[in-house]
């Protein structure tokens, strides 16, 4: 009987375990010059590894803290 909720199991967290991102990097927007606050809001907004690559490009281009900001929420 153990052995059969295996797979039921395995299923259950394949379909609704993977899909949030528990850790997202944000060493990136730290060397690229972004002050601590900055970082810190985007962190409340759950910010995801896509946007923060592409928020380390915008940085690295001239664009300033708050606008970053501004283009996540």
């Amino acid at each position: 009987m153990k052995y059969k909720l295996i797979p039921l199991t395995v299923l259950f967290l394949r379909l609704f375990g993977c899909n949030q991102h528990l850790l997202t990097d944000y060493r990136p927007l730290d060397q690229s010059g972004m002050w601590s606050s900055s970082v810190e809001q985007l962190k409340a907004l759950n910010t995801s590894d896509t946007e923060v690559g592409q928020l380390t490009k915008m940085k690295q281009a001239g664009v300033s803290d708050d606008a970053c900001v501004t283009v996540i929420s």
